[in-house]
């Protein structure tokens, strides 16, 4: 298994991991793998600052991802990287995957100067909130709050159509 960044031209594969990750979280998710496919590719075009990882066995083939994306200010002037997403194909549950994207992580936020990692996890999600601890992870009091749909709009002062 081998830790890389991702490139544009892993969007295919990479859709196919997050069809997988949304299904995971979602069992009545149905996105398209091709429209996904294209949003990745966009992204990855336009995010220079973004940390987009992924796990492969020794044939190339995908086993996981971590999404991360600097955050300015963190305290002292300087950025901390921002997690959103950490995933790891069911049949590749278990064999240290996600402590190695994290480990990954960390190393290149250190090396872009960043203070700090960061991330949320739902409260639910014991294992990966055991694995988080287990690598000195420390929960802070703050809460995560979001804006989406009618929320986002009303906010932006725009009705969604």
């Amino acid at each position: 298994m081998r830790i890389r960044p991702a490139d544009i031209a892993d969007a295919r594969a990479l859709a196919d991991l997050f069809v997988e990750m949304e299904r995971h979280y979602d069992s009545s998710a149905d996105p398209d793998p091709s429209a996904v496919a294209e949003r990745i590719s966009s992204w990855l075009g336009r995010q220079p600052d973004a940390i987009l990882l992924l796990a492969e066995d020794t044939s190339g083939a995908l086993l996981g991802h971590l999404s991360a994306a600097p955050i300015f200010p963190s305290g002292a002037g300087r950025s901390a990287m921002f997690v959103k997403d950490i995933f790891v194909r069911g049949s590749a549950r278990g064999q240290g995957i996600g402590q190695d994207l994290l480990r990954a992580c960390a190393d290149e936020a250190q090396r872009r100067g960043a203070a700090r990692l960061e991330l949320t996890v739902d409260r639910a999600n014991t294992g990966a909130s055991g694995l988080y601890a287990r690598l000195g992870a420390k929960e802070t009091d703050k809460s995560y709050l979001r804006w989406e749909g009618d929320s986002l709009s009303a906010l932006g002062g725009r009705r969604e159509q």
